[in-house]
């Protein structure tokens, strides 16, 4: 059972603990790090979930009694800042993630600023390329006004920070018309067109920022053109699975029996995953989630004990989803994307997971 409270002083452990995994995970949510805020003092947890001069306060989600998400708001003492809120930290553990506990927990943020007399904005900070965060955060009516470019530097580079705020005059947002189901079903021969163009834009959406552009669309036109997908679709050592929102492609995935195997991989009965891809706009909506399931019992329905794929290592946010998911980093193989030549990570995981 979901509770939303506010925490107390008593909460400072939970959530030092809440954080400090936070902090851990891969990607570039948050800007501090694990072994700096490991080393504050329990007193400093415990004035940031609840402080004492009522400049700020942490609300915690709980599942049977367990913290497992959490968001704090900070409030200025300045004259010339006072109408303004701060929401910093949102978290919810990855396994209880797309249950609609992190918007819940920014509705009743949201509500706790309402109540704050004179905050009129409430801001907060979003990674660049953080697509799913920020897509929530807008779907509550926090509006983008700005970006500081190179505010973190990362181990892959520097990134910046969209600044975004919410006017609490702000009419609530409208409701959301109703979307199609996405379904999963196995492709066809005459999905050949579409599925160039899906998979087009989703190796463009996912790479170009860190490619070059000649060697993108190298890689591009080479494989994802309608005739090689036609000639993909028919041979009979790959299976191609997609998921369909009304008419439109929103994401597929791509088993490959026969491929060479790195000699990193010697789990037994493997097949290749050489493709998973999902577009933005259905990215943390669970969708990746089911693909991965459906695609994982075609595996397993074929006679594969484990699937292994390849990553590019500057692909946080895929790294993180396959872990997610059970898969394993077993060793490091090549990948071509044009003349630039790169290096993935090889990852194992049982169809069974």
């Amino acid at each position: 059972m979901l509770t939303l409270a506010k925490l107390t002083a008593r909460d400072a452990p939970a959530y030092r603990a809440l954080l400090l995994e936070a902090y851990a995970q891969p990607g570039d949510a948050f800007t501090s790090t694990a072994e700096e805020r490991a080393a504050l003092p329990l007193s400093w947890w415990a004035q940031r979930a609840a402080a004492a001069d009522g400049s700020g306060l942490a609300l915690g989600a709980f599942v049977d009694n367990a913290l497992v998400g959490s968001v704090t708001l900070e409030f200025s003492s300045r004259l010339k800042t006072r109408h303004k809120a701060h929401l910093v930290g949102l978290y919810v553990q990855p396994a209880h993630q797309h249950q609609g506990i992190g918007r819940a927990l920014l509705q009743a943020a949201l509500a706790e600023a309402v109540a704050q007399p004179g905050v009129r904005w409430v801001t907060l900070t979003v990674t660049e390329g953080n697509t799913s965060a920020q897509r929530l955060y807008e779907s509550l009516g926090f509006r983008v006004w700005g970006l500081e470019p190179e505010a973190i530097r990362t181990p892959t580079g520097y990134r910046g920070k969209v600044q975004m705020g919410y006017p609490l005059d702000l009419p609530p947002p409208a409701p959301r018309p109703p979307q199609p189901p996405v379904t999963l079903r196995e492709a066809t021969p005459a999905d050949a067109e579409a599925l160039s163009a899906l998979a087009a834009r989703c190796f463009h959406d996912t790479y170009a920022a860190d490619n070059q552009p000649e060697d993108l669309w190298a890689y591009i036109t080479h494989h994802f053109h309608p005739a090689q997908q036609q000639a993909e679709l028919a041979d009979p050592a790959l299976r191609t699975w997609v998921a369909v929102e009304g008419t439109r492609l929103v994401g597929f995935a791509q088993l490959a029996r026969g491929d060479s195997l790195p000699a990193s991989v010697t789990q037994a009965a493997p097949v290749a995953l050489r493709r998973f891809y999902v577009v933005r706009d259905q990215q943390g909506r669970g969708l990746a989630v089911r693909l991965m399931a459906r695609i994982r019992a075609v595996a397993a329905q074929d006679g594969a004990q484990h699937l292994w794929l390849s990553v590019w290592e500057r692909n946080p946010r895929a790294l993180a989803f396959y872990r997610k998911c059970g898969f394993e980093a077993v060793g490091h193989t090549t990948f071509d994307v044009g003349a630039d030549r790169q290096r993935d990570w090889v990852m194992v995981g049982a169809t069974t997971a």
